[in-house]
C-alpha cells in the first residue's frame, strides 16, 4: 500500500480480511489498496518552512497517540524532534491512566515537548499550556530548528491545527 505509516498497514490487513470474507477478488482488493488515502489532519505529513510536520489533530486515543509517537520517533531520527501534544478527550474514566502511560513513552524527549489541555500535564513535558491560544501567545516558534520533525497530535477539541501555519 502507498504509505510509510505502520498503523495504516495494520488497518489495511484488517480491511483485506474483511474484503476476503465478503468474497472480493485479490485484484479488486489490490486495486483499492493501490489508491492513496489521504485524510487531512490524519497522520498528514506536511513540509513547511524547511520543517517536517506530522499532523494528527482529528482524533486521539491511547493507541493512536502511541502509534503517532512511535512513528515520529523513527521518522528521520537524526533530525531534531519536537512535539505539540494535547489531551486525548475520548478516554472517559481512564483518562488519567492513559495520559500517564503516554508520558512514560515521552521521557527521552520531554525537553522538546509542549503539552496542551488538562490531562496532558501527565506527559511531563518541558512546557505546558492550558489551551492552544495560550501556547500561541507565549511560544517562540522561531526557537524550533528549521530542520525539525514536529508532531502535532491531540483530539480535535484541543484545536492544535491552529499551529500549522505558525510552523
Amino acid at each position: 500500500i502507498p504509505t510509510i505509516i505502520n498503523s495504516k498497514v495494520e488497518d489495511a490487513v484488517l480491511a483485506i480480511i474483511c474484503a476476503k470474507i465478503e468474497n472480493y477478488t485479490a485484484e479488486e482488493i489490490q486495486t483499492k489498496l493501490d489508491q492513496k488515502l489521504e485524510i487531512p489532519k490524519r497522520m498528514e505529513i506536511i513540509k513547511s518552512k524547511n520543517r517536517i510536520l506530522i499532523v494528527d489533530c482529528y482524533n486521539a486515543n491511547y493507541d493512536s497517540m502511541l502509534s503517532a509517537i512511535k512513528f515520529w520517533k523513527s521518522y528521520y531520527p537524526k533530525l531534531p524532534h519536537f512535539a505539540f501534544l494535547g489531551d486525548m478527550l475520548e478516554l472517559g474514566n481512564d483518562s488519567e491512566k492513559y495520559h500517564t502511560k503516554i508520558g512514560q513513552h515521552l521521557k527521552e524527549f520531554s525537553e522538546n515537548i509542549c503539552s496542551v489541555g488538562n490531562d496532558s500535564k501527565k506527559f511531563n513535558s518541558a512546557k505546558h499550556f492550558s489551551d492552544v491560544d495560550e501556547l500561541i501567545a507565549k511560544m517562540n516558534f522561531v526557537l524550533i530548528p528549521k530542520n525539525a520533525v514536529i508532531l502535532i497530535k491531540a483530539s480535535h477539541g484541543i484545536h492544535l491545527e491552529k499551529l500549522i501555519k505558525r510552523l
